[in-house]
């Protein structure tokens, strides 16, 4: 997540401001872990690991803004040397990400050598899922659309397409994103939008699984509708700037638009 802060600082200035808001909140949201408590459950060298992990990233949101969040923590003074080590050897090793042309796992890896706990860990590439094919005739109840606009875009598609090309699907899925967007106050748009381009310094699989903080109530997104929510929020908070997340979607997202004047 520090890394991809390092993007969009680097990439979006535009997005900055919403970015250090959304870190900030982040950072302060890990001093709400009860690590006391978790030392009747879990061994103390995971729970004393994670408090370290939390004030490096509490320091590092606290350099990007300006602002002193580890004071939420109530930290011991060994618990900031440690923390600060972190850090230091943190900003040591993304240097070396942009001079060496390192992979951001090899990052991941130093730190966990770091903080001698890399043989209890295992980092994996997943598999791709396929994207299963949406059944002939189903309907999604769950959908937020009424009846009489499930008929009408059921009408729209048997004039548009079978609805089965990944194009298709996608213009669906904006087309929803475009519905729910539209109720959603600006600033909650700005917080999704600028979430999801942190995800998106990554890079994001269309046949991947993903959780977003500013979407709680929902879980294992699958990435295809991921990128439709990355067009529609940055076109909606940052309309100038929307060629630079570099997805082609231009004439999707338009015929998602028409799709929602002809059923609002």
């Amino acid at each position: 997540e520090m890394l991809a802060a390092d993007v969009v600082l680097r990439e979006y200035p535009e997005a900055v401001e919403d970015m250090k808001q959304y870190l900030a909140a982040s950072a302060v949201e890990g001093a709400s872990v009860p690590h006391r408590e978790l030392l009747n459950t879990y061994p103390a060298f995971i729970v004393k690991t994670n408090r370290v992990l939390n004030l490096m990233f509490a320091m590092r949101c606290g350099d990007i803004c300006g602002k002193r969040l580890i004071d939420a923590y109530g930290p011991t003074s060994g618990e900031v040397d440690k923390a600060l080590d972190l850090f230091n050897f943190y900003r040591a090793e993304r240097d070396f990400l942009k001079t060496e042309g390192r992979l951001a796992g090899d990052v991941l890896k130093n730190i966990l050598y770091k903080l001698k706990v890399a043989r209890y860990v295992h980092l994996e590439v997943r598999e791709i899922a396929p994207v299963p094919e949406p059944e002939e005739g189903r309907e999604d109840a769950g959908d937020g659309l009424t009846d009489g606009q499930r008929a009408s875009l059921q009408k729209f598609y048997e004039n548009f397409g079978d609805g089965k090309s990944d194009s298709d699907l996608m213009v669906l899925g904006m087309y929803k994103v475009l519905r729910e967007v539209r109720k959603m106050p600006l600033e909650a748009v700005r917080a999704l939008a600028l979430e999801i381009a942190i995800l998106g310094a990554n890079g994001i699989s269309p046949h991947g699984r993903y959780n977003l903080k500013a979407m709680p109530n929902r879980r294992d997104i699958w990435g295809a509708e991921i990128l439709a929510y990355y067009y529609v929020t940055w076109a909606r908070v940052f309309p100038d700037k929307l060629d630079m997340i570099g997805l082609p979607y231009k004439k999707t997202y338009e015929s998602a638009l028409a799709m929602l004047d002809a059923i609002p």
